[in-house]
């Protein structure tokens, strides 16, 4: 929980994210929580039109006209979990796309592919290309609906965390549109009332902006009841 006017640095941030010492590891709630915030920015889609103005935003490259909400959330945990394998804390990547079929990226620069019909192994010398590209065929195969099907469910939200997601209006498939929980504020300082900022992509794909409106504990729970919402975490955070 982060109490109202605490600074959370980007330089604490990329001390932590490029540890050597393999038993000092980032779990994903400090990940998201830490992730590095552009302030008061443009908000662009992937045409480069501007779409907002004034709004924080994530510093996170938008590079694919698939790289809509669901996918943002997806790839910065490919993000995190690229981080967990240049530590070699693990050895691959693995994503379930809409169609059932599991996609991985190992350690060695091979990975899996869904190429229309069937999946195909590859490999790229050049690691960054081989993840990018790799990323973006997963994106072209995944959406919310999917997405729901890597996470676990959570109902009680005394639990949530930094990363967690929040699916709106989610159809019998679970396709809705994704936000993600940036950070957790108590406002006042030990009230108890916590509210939630959340940050999302788009359709078109455009910048994982920061909302300026945070949600109550209340909010988010009234939602839930009601089916406006569902709230889904990760496996494996390492917490």
């Amino acid at each position: 929980i982060i109490e109202t006017g605490s600074d959370i640095s980007s330089s604490f941030f990329g001390e932590v994210i490029t540890v050597d010492d393999k038993d000092v590891k980032l779990n994903y709630p400090e990940f998201i929580q830490g992730y590095p915030v552009i302030k008061n920015a443009e908000i662009k889609n992937i045409f480069g039109e501007t779409k907002d103005y004034n709004l924080d935003k994530l510093d996170l490259i938008v590079d694919s006209k698939l790289q809509t909400c669901a996918d943002t959330q997806i790839k910065l945990w490919f993000l995190y979990n690229k981080n967990l394998m240049e530590q070699g804390l693990i050895n691959d990547i693995q994503f379930e796309i809409a169609n059932g079929e599991t996609l991985k990226y190992n350690s060695d620069g091979t990975y899996s592919f869904w190429g229309g019909n069937e999946k195909m192994t590859t490999k790229d010398e050049n690691l960054d290309r081989g993840f990018n590209n790799w990323i973006k065929n997963v994106f072209a195969y995944a959406n919310s609906g999917s997405l729901i099907e890597n996470l676990i469910s959570l109902e009680d939200l005394n639990d949530l965390k930094p990363g967690d997601l929040i699916i709106y209006n989610p159809d019998e498939s679970g396709y809705g549109h994704t936000k993600g929980i940036k950070e957790i504020l108590e406002i006042p300082p030990g009230s108890g009332n916590l509210y939630y900022e959340l940050f999302a992509g788009s359709d078109p794909a455009i910048d994982a902006r920061i909302y300026n409106k945070v949600e109550t504990r209340e909010e988010l729970l009234n939602a839930l009841q009601s089916g406006q919402i569902k709230v889904r975490r990760y496996p494996n955070l390492n917490i």
